[in-house]
């Protein structure tokens, strides 16, 4: 861009020293209309750019189902969504959020092999992803293909996992950045919601809590996201709940540990991006009733 620039301001220098009766170079202004479209051009390729960084980093629902199952956690259906809502939603903002829940509970039938589960839950998502006319992923084909594979968990979990990220980038490079954005917050407040579920139940609660304590960077990259998508309204509503769950997370300072992810696929390592904090029994409380609230409002949405 600079090799461009300089040399045609060094010609409008030079024109102006010329003498006073030398025709003067014609200054071509742009509408405001066009300036103001060069300006959100820019502003949203920004956007997107800064978007993909920190979905590279995010770990996806496979992911934290793998680090969940990793950590004691035992699996239970009946924390999860029943796949037969997905019926029910008629708005893009109930769509989409949960097509994110989910993902995050396919995810973690896939992870303990609950075959039943994964079937019943393709095909929730397959019909809000046809509802949101994503259906380009989320198609007979990916049903076919898991089928094909059910006694596979390593090619099962490689199927989702493509799926997911196939989906995300779908939607951010066809500027439907907001409808991803929700996506992304309703796997997140699934699979935080399936952890706190299970500690007491649990006799390997202390490393679930250190995983659940993790997530708060998680929720600090999610709400980046969400931020720079706010102008829909529908993220925004989302951004202010998923902010107000942060203001818990705020709470639990972090004690300088960082850790790795390693992709259960592939097996590429995301540096750095699980941080642990201190965590109080009245704040993992506080926690587990906030997140309760807020993927209670949007699994009733219609």
């Amino acid at each position: 861009m600079k090799f461009i620039q300089y040399p045609f301001i060094a010609l409008l220098f030079l024109a102006s020293c010329n003498s006073s009766n030398e025709e003067k170079p014609t200054v071509i202004d742009v509408p405001a209309t066009e300036k103001e479209a060069m300006e959100q051009t820019l502003n949203d390729k920004d956007r997107l750019d800064k978007t993909k960084q920190i979905y590279a980093v995010l770990p996806t629902p496979i992911e934290t189902s793998v680090m969940l199952r990793d950590a004691g956690v035992i699996y239970n259906s009946s924390t999860l969504t029943a796949p037969e809502k997905a019926f029910e939603y008629q708005t893009s903002l109930a769509q989409a959020f949960n097509l994110g829940i989910y993902g995050s509970d396919l995810s973690f039938a896939a992870a303990y092999g609950q075959q039943g589960d994964l079937v019943s839950y393709l095909g929730s998502i397959k019909v809000l992803g046809d509802n949101l006319n994503i259906t380009n992923v989320f198609n007979e084909a990916l049903i076919n293909d898991v089928e094909e594979n059910i006694e596979n968990q390593t090619e099962l979990l490689r199927l989702i996992s493509e799926a997911y990220w196939s989906a995300n980038n779908d939607l951010n490079q066809g500027e439907r950045g907001a409808l991803s954005a929700l996506i992304l917050a309703g796997s997140w407040v699934e699979a935080l919601s399936i952890g706190l579920g299970v500690i007491a139940d649990n006799p390997n609660s202390d490393a679930i809590i250190e995983k659940i304590g993790q997530q708060r960077y998680t929720l600090e990259l999610i709400l980046e996201v969400l931020e720079d998508a706010s102008t829909d309204e529908g993220v925004k509503g989302v951004y202010e709940d998923l902010n107000a769950i942060n203001a818990i997370y705020e709470k639990m300072p972090y004690t300088g540990e960082e850790f790795d992810v390693e992709d259960p696929v592939t097996g590429d390592i995301k540096k750095g991006v699980l941080k642990n904090v201190q965590i109080s029994e009245e704040v993992l409380e506080e926690l587990k009733t906030k997140t309760f609230l807020v993927r209670e409002k949007y699994m009733n949405l219609k």
